[in-house]
């Protein structure tokens, strides 16, 4: 995809942002070029650029975030806040679900289908093989769904652990209205992701 023309410097002005060696997220963004900000402990802000030509989406820094730069507009940016303090998966409280860092960085994502699958497809976002805590989700039917779920950019949770083109039926949150306008079932082309989340689940079995 197209990027801007400061490529280059990316690694220097992402060490310019860092001002503090002991930042808790130096070690995030070695690992995954993610733009730490000095802010509340375990939330970072990440930055994505999209091409409108073609989709494709790359992270950049948060100075090349802010630097205007002069082209015609053949790309989009993007800022998302990135949480790291919580437990990654879902877990009860009682009898309450609480979502972990997974559900929350998905949620933040969710508004842009590019950066999900981008971000998807590298592993840092868990949507396939998730398995529902009791009384997590339920069908339009009202009964509550057990089993394993994915998450689909657009569909959101979905039965069954892949997305395919087949129908998949939709999971709501308890307490959502239901009403014979929503839908039963989720129908998209299918979204493949990295399918290691399967050799991951198959192996704990």
């Amino acid at each position: 995809m197209y990027r801007p023309a400061f490529k280059s410097k990316v690694n220097v002005e992402v060490e310019e942002v860092i001002t503090d060696p002991n930042h808790p997220a130096e070690e995030s963004y070695k690992q995954f070029g993610i733009t730490p900000v000095n802010g509340a402990s375990g939330n970072y802000d990440r930055y994505f650029i999209e091409s409108i030509v073609d989709g494709t989406v790359a992270e950049i820094s948060f100075a090349e975030y802010s630097r205007e730069v002069d082209t015609k507009k053949i790309y989009n940016k993007y800022k998302i806040s990135w949480e790291t303090s919580s437990p990654k998966e879902d877990f009860l409280e009682g009898e309450y679900v609480r979502f972990g860092s997974n559900s929350k960085n998905i949620q933040q994502v969710q508004k842009h289908p590019s950066i999900f699958q981008y971000l998807a497809k590298k592993g840092e976002l868990i949507v396939e093989y998730l398995e529902a805590l009791p009384k997590q989700f339920i069908l339009q039917n009202g009964d509550f769904y057990t089993g394993l779920y994915h998450i689909h950019p657009q569909g959101g949770p979905l039965a069954d652990p892949v997305h395919t083109s087949n129908p998949h039926k939709i999971l709501y949150s308890p307490g959502t209205r239901l009403n014979e306008f929503l839908p039963k079932v989720f129908t998209a082309p299918a979204v493949q992701y990295d399918r290691s989340r399967q050799n991951t689940y198959n192996s704990s079995l």
